[in-house]
């Protein structure tokens, strides 16, 4: 969903495998916590992103068998 508005977002991290064993991905998990802290106190609301999922179990039709206007009847 659009906010309309500038935001920030981050849906993944990942540490690079050589970074891997140095505590890299808890310092950077503690780093989250700071900012998460700093921009509550400058105002900033957090949000927890919602992701739905569903398993699908048949193929989906293709929009043209599906559609109203398959036909050409507009």
């Amino acid at each position: 969903m659009w906010a309309g508005t500038y935001y920030l977002t981050l849906d993944d991290l990942y540490v690079r495998a050589e970074q891997r064993g140095w505590r890299v991905g808890e310092q950077l998990t503690r780093a989250d916590v700071r900012a998460q802290r700093f921009y509550q106190r400058i105002g900033s609301g957090l949000f927890t992103k919602v992701i739905c999922r569903w398993q699908v179990t048949e193929p989906v039709p293709s929009a043209s068998r599906e559609s109203p206007h398959a036909s050409g009847d507009e």
